[in-house]
């Protein structure tokens, strides 16, 4: 209260001996907030700390002064935190009586480019370049008895605050409103909830396809799932910056999912063990077509402060379709009419939906831009990376810094279908019939996707505002819990403890999908590498799982599922650790605003 009263006798100090007339402030406006301006002020600019400040003009220095050099803040301005660049625009009103001063700030619905009222020639603190005049259309007039606004204290809270002795009141509700997510961003998690119901719609099932319907072996199902997750990594990089180099990510989203939506229907048809590799492959190969050009159009439509929640968006769409798929699967099995060959044939109908959505809807954005985002001389990158040591190359230090727990991690992350594996066992072990052993499957996975689809959109938010790294590394000790557990459950467990795995792993997901794109994405300022920076770390993610499942399913035949589940666990805690030991902090990797 004390700040607030000083705040407004300095001000009321300076206009107190001009006879004010009953006439609006001349007002101006700066990134997304309107201000006022006194007497002998150009418009104000937001300094880089966050601050309003006010440049004199050089008709209004003082004489015998360099005009040039003669900034300082304006008496009655203050800090404003907690508000990004960009992300609100305020109207604002004031009026001053002989016993009081109000103020009043209101949210206006959504941001838009506003010409400032400053004479040519000013130069901008945010980074040094030269004023443009307001165009005479839409320019402000200074007014001779203009008021400066006053903004007194740190941090806005919702609320008011008491400024005069009439009873007026200066409001401080400036929460962030956020703009709106663009078209294209709602296209592709479209596009990204029919291709994962079409892939759920049979993934629950295909443990049981490869141990009873073709009689595979546990090696032979880690060697087909790590093989081709592997092509999904190596693929990733090629499309990535093939996209890139094109700039022509739509194309290549639309090959990636017509071959994934035509390898699933065949796998009915499928009959030996070689030919149902083939098409896993060529299913995977599609999604290293269309993962890192779909994450990076959907990164150029949005701003850098946006990324968490938009990758939330996606991932939450991803994750409801996912579990529509899981659901629908189910059911089907449990009704009795279909049998898994016919799921497959099933898989076709989402599949050609999500094309439909790529074709109608989904065009290159206008790529969001900071000024970060150049390289240093100032000049776009104009040879994204073609291969992976070209990939390593034009890395920032902290994407390569990122890549070694990366690696670690990759080593623990076997295939997925492990867990499943080792839950079907038990469900048969327990005394479940195969029927119904078969149906929990599809269930277990929804189970997974519901709770991924319920916090994926909080994850990505979160990260924004708590910060990437931290999140991602509880979320690897999360994943370590997950295969403890999963090694209780192999050596004889309760059954009811694969509905606790897979809930536990859909919170490891929540953790660490968004919050690990927006992460990428905070390491690689350049938009047009981008492509390629998600394609590197994709593919080092993704390579590391062939070896993590044959290594996994060794040990499995060796051991047991006990010690190939704690071997993951151990590799997982280890690669937390070692994420927060690199010191990635230091690249301020768009921290939150306070």
């Amino acid at each position: 209260m004390k700040r607030l009263w000083s705040g407004i006798r300095r001000l009321f100090s300076q206009v107190a001996s001009a006879s004010i007339p009953s006439i609006p402030p001349s007002t101006h406006e700066r990134n997304g907030y309107l201000i006022w301006i006194s007497r002998g002020h150009s418009p104000a600019a937001t300094g880089s700390d966050g601050s309003l400040r006010s440049i004199p003009s050089s008709a209004n220095a003082p004489p015998g002064r360099n005009r040039a050099k003669t900034r300082q803040d304006a008496p009655a301005i203050r800090t404003i935190r907690g508000l990004r660049k960009g992300d609100r625009r305020a109207a604002a009103a004031s009026s001053f009586m002989t016993s009081s001063f109000s103020m009043s700030v209101r949210p206006l619905p959504s941001p838009r480019p506003f010409s400032h009222a400053t004479p040519p020639g000013h130069k901008s603190e945010i980074d040094g370049s030269p004023c443009r005049g307001t165009p005479s259309s839409r320019r402000i007039d200074p007014m001779p008895h203009a008021l400066a606004g006053a903004i007194i204290g740190s941090q806005p809270q919702p609320g008011r605050v008491n400024a005069g002795g009439d009873g007026e009141t200066m409001r401080s509700d400036l929460q962030p409103e956020r703009p709106r997510l663009p078209r294209v961003v709602w296209a592709a998690a479209w596009v990204s909830f029919f291709a994962d119901f079409s892939t759920e719609l049979i993934y629950g099932v295909l443990p049981a396809f490869y141990l009873h319907t073709l009689s595979l072996g546990i090696v032979s199902l880690g060697l087909i799932e790590g093989l081709a997750e592997s092509v999904v990594a190596a693929t990733k990089l090629f499309s990535g910056s093939l996209s890139d180099r094109t700039g022509r990510r739509p194309r290549w989203m639309l090959a990636g999912y017509t071959l994934s939506g035509l390898a699933k229907p065949a796998l009915g048809l499928a009959s030996g063990g070689l030919l149902v590799g083939a098409l896993r492959v060529l299913d995977r190969f599609g999604k290293g077509l269309r993962g890192a050009p779909r994450d990076a159009l959907v990164t150029d439509a949005v701003r850098d402060a946006d990324h968490g929640r938009m990758f939330g968006v996606q991932r939450a769409f991803d994750h409801a379709g996912a579990l529509t798929g899981g659901l629908v699967a189910a059911g089907l099995l449990a009704s009795g009419w279909v049998d898994s060959r016919t799921l497959f044939l099933f898989s076709a109908i989402p599949g050609a939906i999500a094309v439909a959505i790529i074709l109608a809807f989904v065009r290159e954005p206008r790529r969001q831009t900071d000024d970060t985002e150049r390289e240093p001389d100032g000049k776009r990158a104009s040879n994204p990376p073609w291969s992976v040591w070209d990939a390593w190359r034009t890395a920032s230090p902290g994407l390569r810094r990122f890549l070694l727990p990366i690696s670690i991690f990759a080593l623990g992350n076997a295939s997925d279908m492990l867990l499943l594996a080792i839950a079907y066992e038990r469900f048969l072990a327990v005394g479940y019939p195969e029927p119904v052993a078969l149906g929990f499957l599809p269930l277990l996975w929804a189970l997974l996707h519901v709770i991924r689809a319920l916090g994926s959109t909080w994850g990505g938010a979160q990260s924004d505002h708590v910060g990437r790294v931290a999140l991602v590394r509880f979320g690897w000790g999360v994943y370590a819990v997950v295969y403890v557990l999963a090694a209780w459950l192999a050596a004889g467990g309760p059954a009811w403890l694969a509905w606790l795995v897979f809930a536990l792993y859909g919170i490891h997901t929540i953790l660490t999908e968004a919050p690990e794109k927006a992460l990428v994405a905070a390491l690689s300022p350049d938009a047009q590498t981008r492509g390629g920076a998600y394609g590197l770390v994709q593919f080092v993610s993704g390579v590391g799982m062939l070896p993590a499942t044959l290594l996994a399913s060794a040990l499995w035949m060796g051991f047991g599922p006990g010690v190939a589940f704690l071997t993951d666990a151990l590799l997982a805690g280890f690669a937390a650790w070692m994420l927060g030991r690199i010191g990635l902090e230091r690249f301020r990797p768009h921290p939150p605003e306070a």
